[in-house]
């Protein structure tokens, strides 16, 4: 790193004290970490205290590792026998002193910075973009989707000389916390893949959520370019005032313009943009909006040759995956769920074609809605039916309001359970060959039970 703990002590006012060995002060650090069991030699340890672990327990096994040195809280240290310490960075609160650090950090680097955020599709846009640009330029970005105030500054703090660009993933669930992201990072372009349902519970409302993701302008100057989808209805209605945008999207008046072709048995689409024609590996129709940012991206940094990695670019962890066995079709996508995500895959079992089989949707709960929680639950049932979805088993307590709809509509098959292992037990003498099923919930419901269940059952 293009760091040392001179620097830290020195230049981002932390009231801190040093108690160790001066030398180690000018050495330049390897990386900062907060994981303990990933640390090495010349390294910085910051201690982190959470509700289930407190990093200040790991202080000894990182000394052994003879880390440059561990960041520790002063309360911490005012509690520790004296002759126990060596090598500690004593602040006030560790966390501050993380953020404070990534922020002094980022100013050394004069590159591009694309920061962006959205209800949903972050992580996979994020990927799509690194992958897209990375032909062209040593691009940095998140790990996974480390988009918090603990992952976002040590991404800032994994910034090497070597790098041309940086993407990071802003990620919020309160008020407030992507100003202070924003402020860390600052951004000198932004993207806004959209705003719903997600965290309802803490925003209240859309037009809440909306306000929330807007604190990613915070951070930056007044001309950085924003990028945002033109189809979503509140970022278009939005007043950027001086920030050039460029719009992404499936309406006509979008400045990057897509149009669906089709969409094969396996919920791969096929779409045009800028004269070019696109075939995605990955399944659901959601992936053609990721795709369309990823070329606006390119676009505003001169990056030609993106085709090819559109094409290839692969799934990113348990979102949408299509499986075949035993002669169904079985659409994986349990990494989580909220309203616009289960009309996304409603939408792509309504483009795939099916010859004899059924469209059954596996459902479980879609958590942290709040107050709108029954409502968005009870209109789960009309998109399923405006879909051609035949037949819904659901679980979970909030799925009683979608089947209490459902049973109104004359969906085909509409079954509740309040066991799981009974649903599990419902779902296998129902599926048959020929069926396309999806399974889908947020990730506490554990809906991935079902999938194993299926393939435990050779």
């Amino acid at each position: 790193m293009q760091l040392t703990l001179y620097e830290i002590m020195n230049q981002c006012d932390l009231n801190g004290s040093w108690l160790g060995e001066t030398d180690r002060l000018h050495q330049k650090i390897n990386q900062v970490s907060t994981d303990s069991r990933s640390i090495n030699a010349g390294d910085v340890f910051v201690a982190l205290k959470g509700d289930r672990f407190d990093g200040h327990d790991y202080v000894g096994q990182a000394l052994q590792k003879n880390v440059l040195g561990s960041v520790v809280s002063r309360a911490w240290q005012e509690s520790q026998p004296q002759n126990d310490l060596n090598n500690i960075l004593v602040v006030d609160d560790p966390l501050t002193a993380l953020q404070s650090m990534a922020t002094f950090y980022r100013q050394k680097f004069d590159i591009p910075v694309l920061a962006l955020t959205g209800s949903s599709g972050k992580t996979t846009t994020k990927e799509m973009i690194s992958a897209v640009l990375s032909g062209s330029f040593a691009v940095h970005r998140n790990i996974k989707s480390f988009n918090n105030h603990i992952g976002v500054p040590l991404t800032l703090l994994g910034l090497r000389k070597e790098h041309h660009l940086c993407v990071a993933e802003l990620g919020t669930n309160h008020f407030g916390e992507l100003s202070v992201l924003s402020k860390l990072v600052q951004p000198t372009m932004i993207l806004l893949t959209n705003i719903g349902y997600a965290h309802l519970e803490t925003f209240g409302s859309l037009h809440g959520v909306l306000d929330a993701k807007l604190e990613i302008l915070h951070g930056t100057a007044p001309d950085a370019k924003v990028i945002y989808r033109k189809d979503d209805p509140f970022l278009n209605q939005v007043d950027w005032h001086s920030h050039p945008t460029v719009s992404y999207g499936l309406c006509a008046d979008a400045d990057i313009q897509g149009t669906i072709i089709d969409c094969d048995p396996e919920g791969r689409y096929r779409f045009t943009c800028l004269g070019k024609e696109f075939s995605l590996s990955i399944p659901g129709r959601h992936m053609v909006d990721n795709a369309l940012a990823a070329i606006a991206v390119a676009k505003q940094f001169g990056v030609k040759d993106y085709r090819e990695k559109i094409e290839s670019f692969a799934a990113v962890d348990q979102r949408m995956q299509v499986k075949e066995f035993a002669g169904m079709t079985v659409i994986l996508d349990y990494y989580n769920a909220n309203p616009d995500s289960v009309y996304a895959a409603f939408q792509t079992m309504s483009d795939i074609e099916i010859k004899g089989g059924r469209r059954i949707a596996i459902l479980a709960d879609m958590l942290e809605l709040g107050e709108l929680s029954k409502t968005e639950h009870e209109k789960l049932a009309q998109r399923a039916q405006d879909n051609g979805i035949d037949s819904l088993f659901l679980f979970g307590n909030e799925m009683r309001h979608t089947y209490e709809r459902a049973r109104t509509l004359g969906i085909d098959v509409v079954r509740y359970f309040e066991r799981k292992q009974d649903l599990l037990s419902a779902t296998l003498n129902y599926a048959q060959a020929g069926d396309l099923i999806l399974i889908k919930g947020s990730r506490g419901m554990k809906l991935e039970d079902v999938w194993h269940t299926f393939t435990d059952r050779t």
